[in-house]
C-alpha cells in the first residue's frame, strides 16, 4: 500500500515562506545598484534632450518594476519613490 506523505506543519511552512521571502529581498538588493543606475541614466536623457517616446516607455517600464518588486519586498518607502518617477515620466 502507499503511504501518503507527511504533511508539512504549520511552522515548516511558515518558516520556507520567510527563507523564500529573504532569498527574494537578497536577490533584489544585490540588482538595486544596477536597477537604480539604469533609471537615473534614463531620467538624465529625458532631462537634458528632448526623450524619444520609447525612451519614456522604458523609464516607466523599468519604475513600474521597481515599485512593485520594491513592495513585494517589503521596501514601500523605494515603492513609493519608483511609483512617483513612474509618474514623473508620463
Amino acid at each position: 500500500q502507499a503511504v501518503a506523505p507527511p504533511v508539512p506543519s504549520q511552522s515548516t511552512l511558515s518558516a520556507f515562506a520567510d527563507a523564500t521571502l529573504l532569498t527574494f529581498r537578497q536577490k533584489f538588493s544585490k540588482s538595486l545598484p544596477s536597477r537604480l543606475k539604469q533609471i537615473e541614466e534614463i531620467i538624465d536623457k529625458v532631462i537634458r534632450e528632448k526623450p524619444a517616446p520609447n525612451l519614456l516607455i522604458e523609464g516607466r517600464r523599468l519604475s513600474h518594476n521597481l515599485k512593485g518588486t520594491s513592495r513585494s519586498c517589503g521596501f514601500d518607502v523605494l515603492g513609493n519613490m519608483a511609483e512617483r518617477i513612474e509618474y514623473s515620466l508620463r
